[in-house]
């Protein structure tokens, strides 16, 4: 399925968010079982109009986020790698995220001041993901998303951490 053409919006990594926002709102208005448009149809439609909504709702949830935008555009590109299974190449990476999270556990006091330069480094990739994507570097998107992935799970973590 692509959502974007669900969507009618252009397949790309940036979006309005608000006008999807608006067509996802209109188009819950046609589909949604529980809508005035819905109840002019014959009841044997409601499988129909639920499937259809249940499919807005996805595709709403996967375009309104950047990181999930991205797997989306892999996938309909034929980069259909599971990312959050990925094995990373890159084991630099994984050594300083775990290291600033070991840090983190070790000395609570540093959790804020990680936290921040953690962030950062999210924006820069964010960054660096949507120009590749703009660029069609699938390849090399698909590095940097798993990072990305990978950041958010470490922020959780972080956050998780008592004080």
């Amino acid at each position: 399925m692509n959502y974007f053409k669900l969507f009618k919006i252009p397949q790309k990594i940036e979006l309005d968010i608000n006008n999807l926002t608006i067509k996802y709102y209109k188009l819950q208005k046609k589909f949604h079982p529980d809508t005035y448009e819905r109840k002019k149809h014959k009841k044997t439609d409601n499988k129909l109009y639920l499937k259809n909504s249940i499919l807005l709702n996805k595709g709403y949830c996967i375009l309104k986020n950047i990181l999930t935008r991205a797997e989306h555009l892999l996938f309909l590109n034929n980069i259909k790698k599971n990312i959050n299974k990925e094995s990373f190449l890159d084991s630099n990476f994984l050594k300083i995220q775990l290291k600033l999270f070991e840090e983190i556990k070790q000395n609570k006091d540093k959790k804020d001041k990680i936290l921040i330069q953690i962030k950062k480094d999210k924006k820069i990739y964010i960054e660096q993901l949507k120009m590749l994507c703009n660029k069609k570097k699938w390849i090399l998107a698909h590095n940097i998303l798993c990072k990305l992935f990978f950041i958010n799970k470490l922020i959780n973590n972080i956050k998780e951490i008592n004080d």
